[in-house]
């Protein structure tokens, strides 16, 4: 018995049905215990994490590095902070944060950044300086340039704009 593992595993109901289920009836109808065998087979297929892929973040990684990018926004976030946090170097999490998310670190934290621009452009009336501040870039002019850039308009206008949309849609 020197092989056998001794630690205690926790199974689910179900695994644990399947397998008491064979055991039960292994010495007298071997094909009812294939059969419960077979399913809790199964069952651990279905469960089981898939293998991560070579060069992609794992979704614990990539949820990690969400949460992170959203709690500090307002922050000066460098790669190194971001490989930092799911424990990879800086090179590697570059192609797999690509690899991951579509686009480069950098790029993803811009859009990010200009996300929450617009979500404060329209729920509060804060001017655009204070609004560039909280959302991580340097000042005014860098949000303008980054939000014409993406969206072809400056953000007054799209601020002016989404206001009159919603005043339209508020009448009966």
């Amino acid at each position: 018995m020197s092989g056998l593992r001794t630690e205690t595993v926790t199974l689910p109901p179900a695994l644990a049905g399947l397998l008491a289920e064979a055991f039960g009836v292994l010495d007298r109808d071997p094909a009812a215990c294939r059969s419960a065998l077979a399913e809790a087979s199964a069952l651990l297929a279905l469960s089981a994490e898939p293998e991560p892929q070579a060069g992609v973040l794992e979704p614990r990684q990539r949820t990690r590095l969400e949460r992170y990018v959203e709690a500090h926004l307002d922050e000066a976030v460098s790669l190194e902070d971001l490989a930092r946090e799911i424990g990879l170097s800086s090179s590697y999490l570059c192609r797999a944060f690509r690899a991951t998310f579509g686009v480069s670190p950098h790029a993803y934290l811009v859009q990010r950044r200009l996300d929450r621009a617009r979500l404060l452009m329209t729920e509060t009336p804060d001017p655009l300086a204070h609004i560039a501040q909280a959302c991580g870039f340097s000042d005014q002019a860098h949000l303008c340039r980054q939000f014409g850039r993406r969206y072809g308009m400056p953000p007054n206008r799209w601020r002016t704009e989404q206001s009159a949309a919603s005043a339209e849609e508020a009448r009966p």
